[in-house]
């Protein structure tokens, strides 16, 4: 792991369970392990960060799938880029992500931020 991952993993003041509710997210972030899974693909941390509070949560350490979309209709962006060390960064101007089922698969649906109350 770099430099860079651990530091962003070192801001992850939430650390969740499976079954733990957690914020809508404005940011997504993968950070590619060197680890592989059972199924034999390459094992990716997640991180979401609510903004208006600077929160990082530790979502999933052991995803090998990241499903964009999961049960949603309507997806009006996702934007994607690439950080220091190799971090994956995922955004939408226009909806937040909401985490469902995170274990080998990471899920994400879009909620749009008016029909958030956030």
């Amino acid at each position: 792991m770099t430099k860079y991952q651990k530091e962003l993993l070192e801001k992850c003041n939430v650390r969740t369970e499976i079954d733990q509710k957690v914020p809508l997210f404005d940011d997504i972030y993968i950070l590619p392990t060197k680890e592989k899974h059972e199924s034999g693909y390459k094992i990716m941390y997640i991180v979401g960060k609510v903004r208006k509070n600077d929160e990082y949560y530790l979502l999933d350490t052991c995803c090998d799938v990241v499903n964009l979309g999961f049960f949603t209709k309507a997806i009006k962006e996702v934007n994607i880029d690439i950080e220091h060390a190799g971090i994956i960064h995922l955004w939408n101007n226009y909806q937040l992500f909401k985490c469902g089922y995170r274990v080998s698969s990471c899920t994400f649906e879009f909620v749009d931020r008016e029909a958030s109350n956030d």
